[in-house]
């Protein structure tokens, strides 16, 4: 069951029962939102699946051209067994360039029984035309309410909770991820150690990322520092594009890390 977002699941409940459901939509909002979830759900409700879906196409990571193809070719048949043919893109603006280009054709000539889903942070992170051709859905944080009912059942002590809750700023998605055995005490660990170096005089800082490569641990804290910084947005968003920044630059195994976790420090 999907928790929040009431106003999108009435959109859509509306929209099915009208017949009047757009043939592409584009999910956008912060990670951990909810998004992804609630386009797996959505299509397990249309299609009415209890189990694996043959009409259901998901994909992930970076996605390239000869996906796009194979996604033409599942389109370019009927439902085996429901009334939609769906494909569901997470993290969409990985999609290659080329594949965005492929992808548009499916958009543009779509066929009666045809739903594209395509799951991104921030709609721009996509081409234009793209972006055009979908009907756009902004998911927003969720009440600190619905969280802590949702955590409550797991027995998690009271200063976790709150840490969470003060953290995730409408996150059920992160909320859930940091609730797992033993990511809070890592999460608190590298939030309050990037608060520190904020302050830090510069060969603080460099000492750090010494300490970071040698022992290791730079995707780990990269993971909480996004995490923490898309809460806390504002007058973070800076930092918020330099991390990224970095996680994509570290992603490449011939790009010096120390060299970039530096850099990012620096500019903290």
């Amino acid at each position: 069951m999907i928790l929040g977002h009431d106003s999108i699941k009435k959109l859509f409940s509306y929209a099915a029962k009208r017949g009047t459901l757009a043939h592409a939509y584009l999910f956008y909002g912060p990670e951990g939102i909810g998004k992804k979830t609630f386009a797996l759900e959505l299509a397990k409700d249309l299609n009415k699946a209890k189990g694996f879906d043959a009409d259901l196409k998901f994909l992930e990571g970076r996605v390239g051209i000869e996906q796009v193809r194979d996604l033409k070719k599942f389109f370019s048949y009927k439902p085996y067994a429901n009334p939609w043919k769906i494909a569901i893109v997470d993290d969409a603006f990985k999609m290659t360039i080329e594949a965005q280009n492929a992808l548009l054709k499916l958009l543009e000539e779509p066929s009666g029984h045809s739903l594209i889903i395509l799951v991104v942070h921030d709609p721009s992170s996509v081409l234009g035309v793209i972006r055009s051709r979908c009907q756009h859905i902004g998911f927003k944080p969720i009440s600190s309410d619905i969280i802590r009912n949702a955590l409550m059942s797991r027995g998690m002590a009271t200063e976790d909770l709150n840490f969470i809750i003060s953290t995730v700023n409408g996150r059920l998605g992160y909320a859930l991820r940091l609730s797992e055995n033993g990511n809070i005490p890592l999460a608190k660990r590298e939030i309050e150690n990037l608060k520190k170096i904020h302050k830090a005089p510069l060969s603080t800082r460099f000492d750090y990322a010494k300490k970071l490569i040698l022992e290791d641990r730079l995707d780990t804290a990269l993971y909480y520092w996004i995490g923490y910084l898309r809460g806390a947005i504002g007058e973070n968003r800076g930092i918020l594009r330099r991390a990224l920044k970095l996680n994509e630059l570290i992603s490449h195994s011939s790009y010096n890390k120390r060299l970039a976790v530096e850099n990012f420090l620096i500019h903290v």
